[in-house]
């Protein structure tokens, strides 16, 4: 009996050293085992080969020893953490106070922008029903399209290509005989016709004024042409007793001009300014 008490005695010696020199290798090789066991698989993997060697008493011993000394090498690291927070957040603050009084440069001058006021005209923006847009300005555009004229192209009397315009509609005529029209006004006006009247029934279209004489001019459009004919001829009969050789028809269309020519002298775009100078004074 003593024998084999003592035999029994020196296998439990033998095993509890052997623990604790595991134990102390799990403290010496902390991280390699951190590494091993992380996650679930590796913990069933290192429990599994803990059984196999030692049987499950001193399996699970080892295990939550191990577990044990992860807990106390993970506390410092956790307690550090705050502090290395608070001086990040400390220098976040700080960078404000550094850029807010940056060092003078040279050849670098600061100034307020004046603010932009402008006059606007609206007694001559409104004085005629055509404005070229290349010669306003944007509040200019603005006001005009406040005032229900609308941005359109058209091609400038003996020009090719077409050009913006601010128009302002003038019924029952249609756009192009709003552009023709006015656009005679504009060019009377800009020579220095003081008296310039446009009409939309009765009356020809522009009727204007230049040495004490009243000259005429009638805008046509080739619509509708076959139902004008007695409506032309009243016109001209009108016209001629009228204004007796001062007046002319303008058609918008050059390819029309033969068919008004039974009517009255007719004129085109191209022609329609050269015209005029024959009836004004000279610049």
């Amino acid at each position: 009996m003593s024998s084999k008490n003592t035999s029994s005695d020196a296998n439990n010696v033998l095993c509890w050293a052997l623990i604790l020199g595991l134990v102390i290798l799990a403290i010496k090789y902390e991280k390699e085992i951190t590494k091993l066991t992380t996650g679930i698989e590796n913990f069933f993997f290192l429990s599994f080969v803990l059984l196999l060697v030692f049987g499950v008493p001193f399996g699970i011993f080892i295990w939550l020893t191990v577990r044990a000394v992860r807990k106390q090498f993970e506390r410092p690291i956790a307690a550090s953490t705050p502090t290395v927070q608070t001086s990040i957040s400390q220098t976040k603050k700080a960078e404000p106070l550094v850029q807010a009084n940056p060092a003078p440069q040279e050849n670098i001058i600061q100034y307020e922008m004046p603010k932009r006021s402008m006059i606007i005209d609206t007694e001559r923006l409104l004085s005629t029903n055509l404005h070229v847009a290349d010669h306003l300005s944007d509040e200019e555009k603005d006001y005009l399209q406040h005032n229900w004229y609308i941005a359109k192209e058209f091609v400038p009397f003996g020009e090719h290509r077409r050009q913006l315009h601010y128009i302002r509609e003038r019924k029952p005529e249609s756009l192009e005989h709003t552009f023709v029209v006015f656009t005679i006004v504009n060019h009377l006006r800009n020579r220095g016709v003081e008296k310039v009247e446009t009409f939309t029934t009765q009356r020809p279209d522009v009727v204007f004024t230049c040495d004490s004489k009243e000259y005429a001019i009638e805008v046509e459009t080739p619509f509708f042409l076959k139902k004008k004919h007695r409506r032309l001829l009243a016109k001209a009969e009108v016209n001629n007793k009228t204004y007796p050789k001062r007046w002319c028809f303008v058609v918008t269309r050059s390819a029309y001009k033969r068919s008004f020519g039974k009517y009255g002298k007719v004129l085109t775009r191209a022609t329609i300014l050269d015209f005029l100078e024959g009836w004004l004074p000279p610049e």
